[in-house]
This record gives C-alpha cells, sequence and structure tokens, in this order.
C-alpha cells in the first residue's frame, strides 16, 4: 500500500499539529484525575491518626456493655438447642440408613 491519508507517501513521518498535541495531554491529564478520584491509593495520604487515648470511665463502660450483652444470651437454650441439633442429625442418619420397609413404618 503506497501512502494512505495516515502515511505520507515519501515514508516520512506524519507532523502532528500543536493542538493536537494539547488535546491529547490535556486528555492524558483528565484520565488521570479520573483514576485518582476512582481508586484511594492514587489520592492524597490519609492523615495519621493520633493515639487515642480512653478514661477509665469509657473503658468502664464498655466492659459493663460487654458484660450486659453475655448476660443477656440465654446460654442454656443455645446449648440445648445444640444438643438437640446433634439427636436429630443422628436420628436422621440412622434413618437414611434403615431398609426402605422399616423407613416407611416410622
Amino acid at each position: 500500500m503506497p501512502g494512505g491519508w495516515w502515511r505520507p507517501r515519501d515514508g516520512g513521518v506524519v507532523p502532528v499539529p500543536a493542538r493536537h498535541r494539547g488535546i491529547c495531554i490535556c486528555n492524558l491529564v483528565a484520565a488521570l484525575l479520573v483514576l485518582r478520584s476512582l481508586i484511594p491509593s492514587f489520592g492524597p495520604a490519609p492523615e495519621r491518626l493520633e493515639d487515642v487515648r480512653y478514661t477509665e470511665e469509657q473503658i468502664r463502660r464498655v466492659e459493663e456493655s460487654i458484660r450486659i450483652c453475655r448476660e443477656a444470651e440465654p446460654v442454656q437454650l443455645v446449648q440445648a438447642v445444640k444438643k438437640l441439633r446433634k439427636v436429630f442429625a443422628r436420628v436422621e442418619k440412622r434413618r437414611k440408613e434403615l431398609p426402605l420397609e422399616l423407613k416407611l413404618k416410622i
């Protein structure tokens, strides 16, 4: 193919007008700004958080809150449900192992 609109006939370099170079540079800058806003690691570094010190009163309240939450959980009921699930799992396993005639009777 001898030459075309994109290749000069003498085999030289196609001249690029200054306005095209400017538009290209603007597009690159815009793409980098969009990328920066989409990906947090390209953005400015987050400020370091200062070491937080809690007062004795705040620590006591948090510990009391945790204790209340643990006491509110019905531990005995949860344990009973776990035992029942184990028993039902064993019963189901036995049912699967029984012959069809016995399964129909149960």
